[in-house]
């Protein structure tokens, strides 16, 4: 990159002297700011959660001129971003990103404010004072921690049969390839780009002579520590995991390791990660912390709250998600219901309208998190249950298009899988925990 790359920032009717300065942002303190930041270089690989969003942020500002005026001409209100990712991996990653910083739901895009489109949500004080959601509530509040055991021996047999192999034998000679498009945005906020639109250039394949061979097992490392969902494995698992690979006698995948050792390092440490979440379902344990440190009902569950829920696009008068009232003196515990999709839009009509058994139920604020190895996980809803008069039951249900967990994204599967062991493990006995879809209802019967 150099100065003359830059593009003229200065907008004046006297000629001036263009002036483009390359710096480091990381060598200048807080509260400097610099609105005319053009192109921004990613000089080494996005490792923090949020980092992506940050580096973007430097450069979404309104230029000056040189007299100080901000500028509106969209042909100079753009930023050029120099990544080291592909197009896909930068763009799923920065949505990932938007996501966790968006207050309303975890797959939308940052929040935009509407204030015509404003929803005060108002908690029911006549339910939140009950005897029933006390009682619920007393049963569902508690936080817990957890521990994995995961045999190294396993891994390292089931590593080499691993289907997210198999694009070690695609790799090929590393070679210098440029990708480049336009960021496109919908009004949620995300990225929607299509690959379809991304323009590829390759140059010619890189030769390395007389150099060190890599070290593939601390890329590897590397790879799992600062990947979506950290792992920590000792070296010598790796080591043992990543020489069952290589001798692995039905496939050659060491084949390729010299070719692009960047990329072989990063599909053997995704499919580490995906088999070892996968085998610590059945080696994990959950234990309860102190009673001081579990969720407060009037943190979690707010007397007021104000929701801005996305207006519907055109030619889609049925949003996805949204904000709507509740029937006045029916069985939320809040005025209105907030849905994520129209599943659980349907779930909460079939429990506003099913008086003779349900008591009570709530929308569990995204505020209540449980802890798993893939990330913290919020349910969907809790639920006051009176079985015929003669039981009363207790139920956390997560509401999904589909009963199969193979058809949903493999960390939501996995943080279903282990939200079953986090309320097996209630102090006041375990929590009928369920995922289940409008068709299926509440599966009172049914275990996974």
């Amino acid at each position: 990159m150099t100065p003359s790359s830059f593009p003229n920032s200065g907008v004046s009717t006297e000629p001036r002297a263009a002036q483009a300065f390359i710096f480091s942002h990381s060598a200048l303190k807080e509260g400097w700011d610099n609105p005319n930041v053009f192109q921004v270089g990613f000089l080494r690989h996005t490792r923090s959660d949020l980092e992506r969003r940050q580096q973007i942020g430097r450069g979404l500002r309104l230029p000056v001129d040189q007299d100080g005026r901000r500028v509106m001409d969209l042909a100079i209100n753009r930023l050029s971003l120099i990544v080291d990712e592909s197009f896909s991996e930068f763009r799923d990653g920065l949505n990932e990103e938007y996501a966790k910083t968006s207050a309303n739901s975890p797959d939308s895009g940052p929040e935009v404010d509407d204030a015509d489109n404003e929803v005060i949500v108002r908690r029911r004080s006549a339910l939140f004072d009950s005897p029933e959601f006390a009682e619920l509530w007393r049963r569902i509040r508690y936080k817990a921690r957890y521990r994995v055991s995961v045999e190294p021996e396993t891994l390292s047999q089931a590593l080499p049969e691993s289907e997210h192999l198999a694009d070690l034998l695609l790799i090929q000679r590393r070679a210098n390839v440029v990708q480049s498009a336009d960021l496109a945005y919908d009004d949620t906020g995300r990225v929607t780009t299509k690959d379809t639109a991304v323009a590829e250039s390759r140059g010619e394949r890189i030769l390395l002579a007389g150099q060190r061979l890599p070290d593939v097992v601390h890329l590897i490392e590397d790879q799992l520590q600062y990947g979506k969902h950290p792992l920590q494995l000792t070296r010598q698992t790796l080591s043992m995991i990543v020489r069952a690979i290589v001798e692995y006698p039905e496939k050659d995948y060491s084949r390729h390791v010299l070719d692009d050792p960047d990329r072989w390092a990063r599909i053997v440490a995704n499919a580490i990660r995906i088999e070892t979440i996968e085998h610590m379902v059945g080696g994990i344990s959950y234990q309860p912390m102190d009673e001081v440190a579990w969720w407060d009902a009037e943190v979690v569950f707010l007397e007021v709250e104000s929701k801005t829920p996305a207006q519907p696009l055109p030619g889609n008068p049925d949003p996805s998600s949204g904000v709507e009232p509740a029937p006045a003196g029916g069985l939320n515990l809040f005025d209105h219901v907030d849905y994520d999709s129209h599943v659980e839009r349907l779930f909460a009509s079939q429990l506003e309208n099913n008086r003779e058994h349900v008591k009570l139920f709530t929308k569990l604020p995204r505020r209540f998190r449980v802890r798993t190895p893939v990330g913290e996980y919020s349910p969907d809803w809790a639920i006051v249950y009176d079985e015929d008069g003669t039981q009363r039951l207790y139920l956390v249900r997560e509401t999904k298009g589909t009963l199969n967990l193979d058809d949903l994204d493999w960390d939501e599967a996995m943080q279903i899988r282990f939200a079953h062991q986090h309320f097996a493990a209630a102090p006041e006995g375990a929590v009928d925990y369920q995922h289940t879809t409008d068709h299926a209802g509440l599966r009172l019967e049914d275990s996974e």
